[in-house]
């Protein structure tokens, strides 16, 4: 009898899915099983058909009753198989943009737009995220909320000025300004991120909501000068013993430190107030000093009798010892 040849036989509405293997080829092992009745082995051999697939097209023969060739499918039960496309320089640089635009946005977003833009080419989210990751080197980090003004024209200009100022007026930002800002604290203060091991939660225990705390402080290149729970009047016994006459006190634009009583207190000791830009605290090196104290007192939550001023106070005596012994934790203003 004629072996099975169905590589031109014309079947609508089916799909060849084997990927190894021809029609022909799978014709040719149906066609010597059913008229050579050999052993399924030996006939996978002879058509160079592997044992499981030789088991697998004898199988579907069967249960089709040999009306269907194995390895056709209905068009309708198969999912067309999409080409992964390569990610080229343009769409690298859409990518990029696109990311860079939207910072808080999912790798489905990037992918979606990636095909909308591209005549709905075929790339997988997969696919995007190592391109981000690996090629474009973007990380997923914690977001930072800025205020738009902050880096706006018209604040940039401002701290231009401020600089010149200081320069046309010979004023020594390191020798000749004490530093003064206020800082937040709160009773369950504790670090965003702790050990734990895979699989479990970083739970830290802490104490109930207690009352924030703002303190006020107060530094010159000597180090820290005062910390206060209160708004102080300027110490002018305690400036002079160190020396420090006739300086600018650097504060930011707060109301409370604009107030009659503080700007008269401020001269009557013969000092000058100076105020920052608007939203310019990297100009104010006591900002590093809060981090400093604030890193320290998130390690370890508050025990149930402790009070968050003297933990501040005793992480403040810490860090003004590093200072005097010329530790890392000097700002990098005054280093």
């Amino acid at each position: 009898m004629e072996e099975l040849d169905l590589d031109g036989v014309p079947l609508p509405k089916m799909i060849w899915t084997p990927v190894k293997y021809k029609p022909s080829q799978v014709a040719q092992f149906i066609s010597l099983m059913q008229n050579k009745n050999y052993k399924l082995l030996k006939v996978a051999k002879e058509t160079g058909i592997v044992y499981d697939a030789a088991y697998k097209f004898n199988k579907q023969w069967k249960e089709n009753e040999g009306t269907v060739l194995p390895g056709y499918k209905l068009a309708s039960e198969v999912k067309t198989k999409r080409n992964n496309v390569k990610i080229t320089d343009e769409r690298s640089k859409f990518i990029e943009d696109y990311v860079e635009a939207h910072p808080t946005c999912i790798v489905k977003d990037i992918t979606e737009q990636l095909s909308a833009n591209f005549g709905d080419l075929s790339v997988n989210e997969s696919t995007v995220y190592r391109h981000i990751t690996k090629k474009l080197e973007f990380t997923l980090t914690r977001t930072q909320p800025r205020i738009a003004a902050r880096n706006s024209e018209d604040t940039k200009e401002q701290r231009r000025e401020f600089v010149e100022y200081l320069g046309d007026n010979d004023i020594n930002f390191k020798r000749k300004c004490i530093f003064i800002d206020e800082s937040g604290f709160k009773k369950n203060m504790v670090r965003p991120v702790a050990w734990s091991k895979k699989g479990t939660s970083g739970e830290v225990e802490v104490q109930p909501e207690g009352i924030n705390l703002s303190i006020l402080g107060c530094m010159s290149v000597h180090g820290l000068i005062a910390l206060s729970q209160q708004v102080p009047k300027p110490n002018a016994v305690l400036l002079n013993k160190l020396g420090l006459k006739n300086m600018y006190i650097v504060m930011d634009n707060a109301a409370i430190h604009k107030t009659p009583d503080v700007l008269r207190e401020i001269h009557e000791h013969g000092h000058t107030p100076l105020f920052l830009p608007s939203y310019s605290p990297m100009l104010n090196p006591i900002e590093e000093c809060w981090a400093k104290i604030k890193q320290e007192v998130r390690k370890t939550p508050l025990a149930k009798s402790e009070i968050i001023a003297d933990l501040s106070k005793k992480q403040q005596k810490k860090l003004q010892k590093k200072i005097v012994e010329g530790g890392s934790d000097i700002p990098r203003s005054f280093s």
